[in-house]
């Protein structure tokens, strides 16, 4: 992203999520902010995600600092702003405005609820999106009713969204000098984060029975106490590691006795289940932690230890990926921190310094926010043809052959094939691993085309070449030297097409000590920090319902892609990306992967896991739950005037109110008694109107999105036909474009269900195909259920 400039007018998480990203690949980011600070902004995490840019003060509402910043627009490629719906318009920096001095720009507006629908104008705290999407209903934890959410979900798929939204609108302004407006929003992020788990049909089975505990449902896909009190997860999606961990254990029931046979996602009844756990959790805690980890590794057992983000910090694995870089901070010294997650083989990206200070006071040279382009042919973006026209979809003409599996390989191609791209899905005859659990493979493959080979049959040879000769991009997560063997590694691909771009995500790198071990998600929830996090201390850690790491690492796949896809519109030159779920489980808990001299215990949600303060909490009402989150002075004295100048509470400032570890216990008392007055609907009708942040949780996915005002409103559900599943929805294209629309795809493909259709695009004729089928290269071809 050299050279890239980018004007970052937003406040909160997901902006500087994006705007580090764009820094720490090459783009020069100015970061405008208001003189007087930035109260979203007090977390010391924000010394992390504000790495690399610069800083100026400058106050949007006076004419001096309002045409300060538009004098920096005709040089600015990108703009991003996170203000309310109108806002931004009213303050003169509107995509309207701007792009009328620069019609080039890329405009990205990352809001809260979106810019239309009955919730537009709502606060969009992280904790806030959360309850009312959702995520902290589906999440289980130790007592009834919802649990606080503390990973910053909402917040990372509104990033990513926002990145994928930005990478995809400068490829078409690469190729045809015509700039535009995307649109996202925090609550498109908190269901686009949960993709995978959210498809539902009338006769499709969900992940939801299978996930009943804190830590993890499935028995060979939780967490289990040892002899020694440390905790072990087992991550076992497959038969085959299911046979393993029996070996290992020397519990050789598992896989041969009849009430196991479906195991490990397939289950006749919760008994057998329940058997299953018991039998495991017996084994496991007759001996220490260490001792286990080394027989299950010893066994090619996917399994890892429970750590806190410090420890993760000095997991060789993750020194060897050059996961922790040190940077000297003006405020918090040698400041160890998350280093660079995605690697490419040609642009590598680094941190290019600490984050600034803020209150920069700007001095009234424009000229001095964005560095001149000295060499003329250096300026990234050349004027084409202002004439052109756009096309259809913004990746229209990228061609993508998908060779992965499961969710963290899957679900990348799937956001290109969402943006226009032609993805060919390559499948064994058998399908592709994630078949298994449908609802998986529904919400991580829709748009693409199946074609199932047998890659060990002699004509598989030549279909894979003409596949590879004819595809842009290239992705798969195979365990490190698979595609070595099959003759498919990037070297060897790259023979065949040269300016290809080559993405292999895997589970702990492509090399180093634990790169041939394997990996699923669960595993790098735990390694990172993640699941001891969600329970308050690694005593008692819960396992996230949302696969967050292999989540995240889909939605950074598709980011790397179109990051490698902008390098070679300039130069024609392709490249190796490598990222893994070691890597991602660091980004997406960055905010804890920080070091450095006196730090103080970052703080965490109670041992009931409603919230980290009292103001910052669920709370029962009446009828309901509801989630406040006050972060702001004038918002708890808003609440206050609410509830009554004799409410006992009203003599509490904002800073006692707001205090975290220990919090105060007689506030939350005396907020739970109030809140327990009304019912949640009651509440939102009372505070939401006043400026109090604060809504009712939702129910269930149902409740949050899939019968949501404001998804419906927004028209972010996607409603397909399927030839297996009847009435299916689920989480469509949650980011839009002004001149190029995404693009409506049909439902995941059976297995080999284009089979005819992408063989007769290589050229092979109807006999050549029918000898593949005969010999068993390809399955029998299916019929096109559309």
């Amino acid at each position: 992203m050299k050279g890239l400039k980018v004007l970052d007018l937003t406040r909160g998480l997901p902006g500087a999520l994006t705007t580090m990203l764009l820094a720490d690949y090459g783009a020069e980011v100015v970061k405008v902010e208001h003189p007087s600070g930035n109260p979203l902004e007090r977390d010391i995490a924000y010394r992390v995600w504000n790495r690399g840019k610069k800083s100026v003060a400058i106050d949007l509402k006076q004419p001096e600092g309002l045409t300060a910043v538009m004098s920096q627009v005709q040089q600015a490629d990108v703009v991003l702003e996170s203000f309310r719906p109108g806002a931004a318009e009213s303050l003169g920096v509107g995509y309207s405005q701007l792009s009328g001095i620069n019609p080039q720009v890329v405009y990205c507006s990352i809001s809260a609820y979106g810019s239309t629908g009955p919730w537009a104008d709502r606060h969009g705290y992280e904790s806030l999106v959360a309850a009312s999407s959702g995520i902290m209903t589906e999440q289980v934890g130790f007592g009834d009713g919802p649990m606080f959410c503390s990973m910053p979900l909402a917040s990372l798929g509104a990033a990513t969204l926002a990145m994928q939204g930005i990478l995809a609108a400068l490829h078409v302004r690469n190729t045809t000098g015509i700039g535009q407006k995307i649109e996202t929003s925090m609550y498109q992020g908190s269901v686009a984060i949960r993709v995978a788990m959210m498809p539902i049909a009338d006769n499709l089975g969900t992940f939801q029975a299978n996930n009943s505990k804190p830590q993890g449902g499935l028995p060979a896909y939780r967490m289990y106490p040892c002899a020694d009190g440390q905790w072990i997860h087992i991550g076992c999606l497959t038969r085959e590691f299911w046979d393993k961990l029996a070996v290992a254990l020397e519990l050789f029931e598992l896989a041969t006795e009849a009430e196991f046979a479906s195991a490990p996602t397939g289950w006749n009844n919760d008994q057998d289940r329940e058997l299953a756990i018991e039998l495991i959790g017996q084994r496991i805690i007759s001996q220490p932690r260490s001792h286990w980890l080394a027989v299950l590794e010893s066994g090619d057992v996917p399994a890892a230890p429970i750590l806190t983000a410090q420890e993760y910090m000095d997991f060789p694995q993750v020194r060897y990926n050059g996961l922790v870089i040190g940077v000297d901070d003006p405020v918090l010294g040698h400041l160890e921190q998350v280093g660079m997650v995605l690697d490419f083989s040609e642009t590598p990206g680094r941190v290019r310094g600490p984050a600034p200070l803020t209150g920069q006071k700007f001095d009234g040279d424009s000229s001095s926010l964005f560095q001149p382009n000295i060499n003329p042919e250096a300026q990234i973006v050349p004027v084409l043809n202002l004439q052109s026209e756009p096309p259809e979809h913004p990746l229209s003409g990228l061609r993508v052959l998908d060779i992965s599996s499961f969710i963290a390989g899957p679900l990348g191609p799937m956001v290109l094939s969402d943006l226009g791209a032609d993805v060919i899905k390559l499948e064994p005859i058998s399908g592709e691993g994630g078949r298994t659990l449908p609802f998986l493979h529904l919400g991580c493959n829709r748009g693409k085309r199946s074609i199932a080979i047998n890659l060990k049959a002699p004509q598989s040879e030549e279909v894979l070449k003409r596949l590879l000769k004819s595809r842009d991009v290239v992705v798969h997560n195979m365990r490190v030297g698979v595609a070595e063997r099959l003759g498919i590694d990037y070297e060897s691909v790259k023979k065949i097409r040269p300016n290809v771009i080559y993405a292999h995500s895997t589970a702990y790198g492509a090399t180093g000590p634990d790169s041939l071990k394997p990996g699923f998600d669960p595993l790098f929830q735990s390694l990172s920090g993640i699941t001891a996090r969600q329970g308050a201390g690694a005593t008692h850690p819960v396992f996230l319902r949302t696969p967050t790491c292999d989540d995240t690492n889909g939605m950074l796949l598709a980011v790397a892609v179109l990051m490698a896809l902008y390098h070679r519109d300039r130069t024609g030159q392709g490249q190796k990306i490598d990222l893994s779920l070691l890597n991602t489980g660091a980004f997406a808990n960055s905010g804890h992967f920080i070091r450095y001299p006196g730090m103080t215990e970052r703080p965490m949600a109670d041992e009931g896991l409603r919230g980290t303060s009292a103001i910052n909490r669920l709370y029962r009402a009446a009828e309901g739950w509801v989630m406040l989150d006050c972060q702001k002075t004038e918002e708890w004295d808003r609440l206050k005037t609410c509830l009554g100048g004799s409410w006992p509470a009203s003599n509490y400032s904002f800073d006692e109110a707001s205090a975290v570890s220990p919090w105060n216990d007689k506030l939350v008392q005396l907020l739970a008694q109030e809140f327990s007055r009304l019912s949640a609907t009651e509440w939102e009708e009372v505070l939401i109107p006043a400026g109090v942040p604060l809504v009712r949780v939702a129910e269930n996915n149902n409740d949050g999105f899939y019968l949501n005002p404001q998804a419906q409103g927004m028209n972010m559900v996607n409603k397909l036909e399927h030839p297996e599943y009847e009435n299916l929805r689920q989480v469509g294209v949650q980011v839009s474009f002004s001149k190029t629309a995404p693009a409506d795809k049909p439902a995941a493909p059976l297995t080999g269900q284009h089979n005819q259709e992408i063989l007769t695009e290589l050229g092979f004729s109807d006999d050549e195909i029918s000898g593949m089928v005969e010999t068993g290269c390809i399955s029998t071809v299916a019929a096109d259920p559309g």
